[in-house]
This record gives C-alpha cells, sequence and structure tokens, in this order.
C-alpha cells in the first residue's frame, strides 16, 4: 500500500515539518505551500546558484518522449528488483521509506510505485524530488496524487535516518546526505553509465570520441558496496525522432555544432548501445 510521505525536513534548518492544509510548516514557522500542480518547492534562493537550476523544459520534454517508450525498462526493473528484495527481507508491520534523488520527470519514480503496489500488505512511500522546476512539473503531471519537490541533493528535504533507500539514477550524489537521511542497514543504489554508453550517438556530437576506461571505484564513508549489476544492452531499428530525444536529453546535445546536427538529422544511427551499471551500497 503506497502511502504519503512524512518524513519532511524544512531545507533552511532541518527541523521536522508537518503538513497542515496545503502548506508545509516548521517549528520555526518557515513555511511551504503546495503547488496548484501538486508538488511542493523546497529549494529556497539561499540554496541555489541560479535562477533556473537544473534541466531545462527542452531537456525535460526530450526525456519524456524517449523514456516513455519503455526502452529503459531493463534500467526500472534493475532499479526496482533492489526495493522489492529489501522490502522482502523485513517484517510486515513496518513503514518503508524510498527517495528517488534526481528524480527528473518522474519515469523512474512512478515506474518503481506501480511495481511496489505489488506489496499490498506494506506500508510504503516513495518520495521524489529534482532541482529542476520544469523536470518536477512535468513529474506531478505523470501522477499528481505522488509525491514530488523541487529540493537539491545538497539539503535534502528529509529527517536524519527517515529513509530506508535512496535511489541516484544518472545523478550527482551527495554522499554526506546520503548518509545522514537513510538509516543504518538501508540502502543507497546508484546508476553510472560506462565507457560505450550512446557511444553511436557521442561519435554524431564529437569529432574524436575518447573512451576511457572506468575509474577506479572508492566506496564512500559510511557505505558498503554490496553488489554491481551491469546493464547492457542494444537498441535496434530506431526512429530519427527516438534518437533525437535521446540525444536531446543529454549535455552532449548541447556541445553539437549545427553542421554537426545536420549532419545528424540526415544519417541518424540506427542502433545504440546502452551501458550502464547499477552499483548497491550499504549503509553501515
Amino acid at each position: 500500500m503506497i502511502t504519503p510521505f512524512d518524513s519532511w525536513a524544512c531545507p533552511l534548518d532541518a527541523l521536522p515539518m508537518k503538513r497542515i492544509g496545503n502548506s508545509l510548516i516548521c517549528p520555526n514557522n518557515h513555511v511551504y505551500d503546495y503547488a496548484r500542480a501538486g508538488y511542493i518547492h523546497l529549494l529556497p534562493v539561499q540554496l541555489k546558484k541560479s535562477h533556473a537550476p537544473g534541466d531545462n523544459k527542452e531537456m525535460v520534454q526530450a526525456r519524456r518522449t524517449f523514456l516513455n517508450t519503455g526502452m529503459y525498462t531493463p534500467i526500472l526493473n534493475t532499479a526496482t528488483q533492489v526495493a522489492k528484495t529489501y522490502i522482502a527481507k523485513h517484517p510486515m508491520n513496518r513503514r518503508f521509506v524510498f527517495i528517488d534523488a534526481g528524480c527528473g520527470e518522474g519515469y523512474y519514480t512512478v515506474g518503481l510505485i506501480e511495481r511496489l503496489q505489488m506489496f499490498v500488505d506494506k506500508n510504503i512511500s516513495v518520495l521524489g524530488f529534482d532541482i529542476s522546476r520544469e523536470a518536477i512539473m512535468a513529474a506531478a503531471k505523470r501522477n499528481k496524487k505522488f509525491d514530488w519537490a523541487v529540493a537539491t541533493n545538497k539539503k535534502i528535504p528529509v529527517i536524519g535516518s527517515g529513509a530506508d533507500g535512496v535511489f541516484s539514477l544518472f545523478g550527482f550524489p551527495v554522499w554526506s546526505e546520503f548518509e545522514r537521511v537513510v538509516k543504518k542497514g538501508g540502502f543507497v543504489a546508484v546508476a553510472d553509465t560506462g565507457k560505450n554508453h550512446l557511444i553511436e550517438l557521442r561519435r554524431c556530437v564529437y569529432k574524436h570520441v575518447i573512451v576511457k576506461e572506468a575509474d577506479t571505484h572508492i566506496t564512500p564513508s559510511g557505505f558498503m558496496l554490496m553488489k554491481e549489476v551491469p546493464v547492457r544492452y542494444q537498441l535496434s531499428e530506431i526512429s530519427f525522432e527516438i534518437a533525437d530525444a535521446l540525444l536531446k536529453m543529454t549535455p552532449h546535445y548541447y556541445r553539437m555544432t549545427a553542421e554537426k546536427y545536420d549532419s545528424f538529422r540526415a544519417n541518424p544511427p540506427r542502433a545504440v548501445t546502452i551501458d550502464t551499471i547499477l552499483r548497491l551500497y550499504k549503509r553501515l
């Protein structure tokens, strides 16, 4: 059973917040109102480095177009299995709290929630947050009933030890914050790209594509690396529209010259390599 998220912390003073009417309020009377679209804005100007941080509207729309094809379902299923395994190992009469940190337009968050609804005898809450307001607005359009917030990994609006697990899927982990919000014995699941990820698209952008070997992995303090799960496969016979959306949801597109883009339009790749890895960490 999916229940509302209620482990909120004020982004200014980290004190617990309660929902009163259409607002979240902390003991110091910092008030945050829910938008009509169904999300809460928890990114005060003090925590912003620009007027509109995170993905812009074009990137969000491209990501939504591509992810809605289901071509990243293997990545979603791999991440979801982490939560399913964790839930199955714990007693029935307890609450589970999961966070999708840097959730983008909500594809993985909604997919996780839909797959966890099989646990009808469990009390499960899921929060998706992102620094991009455009992304969270798109996420709320997926399902206004779920919990969405505009927030940053540098000051996660969740009480200490308030989460069983955090998902950081192709985002920017802030391990000190993950250590703070995840309870002991909980987990952090991080998805990263491999050296050949989207290499066909990168060849359309750069004159010389350097395929770097993976850096030596260092386990962050306070965590134990439990396992690494490669998720590698090929997308074949994709249309220009899908290749274009996949390109535009990445930073590579913004480094592309007009000449390169014209060449891409004329001769887009029909197959693209997906090369990712999911690392699962246990909070010590």
